[in-house]
């Protein structure tokens, strides 16, 4: 979740990863999708929270759109991992 150059691996709709800067806090990255009739660049940035992290898109195709991921504890040594998108991409 916290390493966008390997979302190719966990995601197979993303062909492309690219770290452009981390500061150890924030992470500049790009990502390119790729759907079976359309494909879709965004370029994002990715912030640590205390329970998560925070992705918004700051340029392509999905400028505007955040999503969040919330890891919540369940016992000692699992968690559930929460996703929220929110999207304002077509305003």
């Amino acid at each position: 979740m916290g390493t966008p150059a390997g979302y190719p691996v966990l995601i197979k709709a993303i062909d492309k990863g690219e770290i452009h800067s981390n500061d150890g806090k924030t992470i500049d990255f790009s990502w390119n999708i790729g759907f079976s009739v359309f494909g879709l660049t965004s370029r994002n940035r990715m912030t640590t929270t205390e329970d998560g992290v925070l992705v918004e898109a700051a340029g392509g195709e999905l400028d505007g759109a955040r999503w969040r991921w919330q890891i919540v504890p369940t016992t000692p040594t699992r968690a559930s991992l929460h996703a929220r998108r929110m999207a304002d991409t077509w305003s």
